[in-house]
């Protein structure tokens, strides 16, 4: 299983952040082939560089909250100190390998990340040189100690991912927030999204806002849900989401201006809870392709995830030599020459 399925088994709050009790960091700290005490001071160490808002006796008792970047930090560190390069702080450990997922295994664990471009002049040269290599489609593989679990650290170069608008409607604060999930969880996977609740204080001409998104992106997606199906169909008045009717009225003539370049481009995403029927009718909900998300997690938006990355689940084999196959003769019947 995925780190991130792991500690949400274990999550107290919602969003990034989990409560790290003494069961966690145990788990943890085997998994690493650590002492507890260890990881323990690498979180702290972790959380004062991302938060620094627990102090060292709330991670002992489990009452403190840890963000996912503060695990993550822990975890490179850790890994990083195995690799030779010492005592090194959580920022400069997140520039060396840039860790975007980990898994479980009941070998130890596999993780997965990117490592940046360019020497860090606070990172050892060894250690840096070490992970530049793997890079080019490698991996390391170390056993703490000599012991039974190991740690495959799994490296890429860094890829720059999809330029991605979110069109959805404002249908309640909880939709909001589900739509603000999805975008993290993509952004947290290398997709450059764009999302109206990022745009911070100011006023905003939101008409122009979209407009100029919209046309720069790769991919948009559509958020459906019954008040985006109302304004996308036009069963709504004038003067109600106003917002979300500028938006569709833009997608609309954008895709019948040119529908095969518009059709790739426009993707329909149904969240947990949600339908196929809340997705306009122009957006073909019955006779084109969906993304029914089945939670807002990695695994459940895999197949957006392969879409947006252009990342194939299956792909056609190489084509083969056609075999020769020689007629076969009819048995003779019996007494005929």
């Amino acid at each position: 299983m995925t780190l991130d399925d792991w500690l949400a088994r274990l999550a107290s709050a919602a969003s990034d952040r989990v409560t790290l009790d003494t069961a966690l960091a145990a788990e943890l700290a085997a998994a690493l082939g650590v002492a507890e005490a260890e990881l323990l001071v690498t979180l702290q160490d972790s959380l004062d560089f991302h938060a620094g808002s627990a102090a060292a006796h709330e991670i002992r008792s489990g009452t403190g909250k840890v963000d996912r970047a503060a695990v993550f930090g822990a975890i490179t560190a850790t890994v990083l100190r195995h690799l030779g390069a010492g005592v090194l702080p959580a920022g400069v450990a997140s520039r060396l390998f840039s860790l975007e997922r980990a898994e479980v295994t009941a070998t130890g664990l596999v993780l997965h990340g990117t490592v940046p471009p360019g020497p860090d002049p606070a990172a050892p040269a060894e250690v840096a040189a070490r992970l530049a290599q793997a890079a080019h489609g490698g991996e390391i593989v170390l056993r703490p100690d000599g012991g039974p679990r190991e740690i495959r650290v799994v490296c890429r170069a860094p890829v720059s991912g999809p330029k991605v608008f979110i069109s959805y409607s404002h249908d309640d604060d909880g939709h909001k927030e589900a739509v603000r999930t999805l975008a993290e969880l993509l952004v947290r996977n290398g997709i450059d999204v764009d999302l109206d609740q990022w745009t911070g204080a100011g006023r905003q001409d939101w008409q122009a806002w979209a407009t100029s998104l919209i046309s720069g992106a790769a991919f948009v997606l559509i958020i459906a849900s019954p008040a985006y199906r109302r304004v996308g169909d036009g069963l709504v008045k004038t003067n109600e989401n106003r917002g979300t009717q500028a938006e569709s009225a833009t997608l609309r003539d954008l895709l019948h201006r040119d529908r095969h370049a518009w059709t790739a481009k426009l993707l329909p995403v149904v969240l947990p809870g949600r339908s196929v029927d809340d997705i306009p009718l122009f957006l073909q909900p019955y006779c084109a392709d969906h993304y029914h998300l089945t939670e807002l997690s990695d695994a459940g938006a895999e197949d957006l995830l392969r879409t947006l990355t252009g990342q194939p689940r299956y792909v056609r084999p190489a084509l083969g030599a056609v075999p020769h196959l020689p007629p076969r003769s009819l048995p003779r019947p019996p007494g005929r020459p």
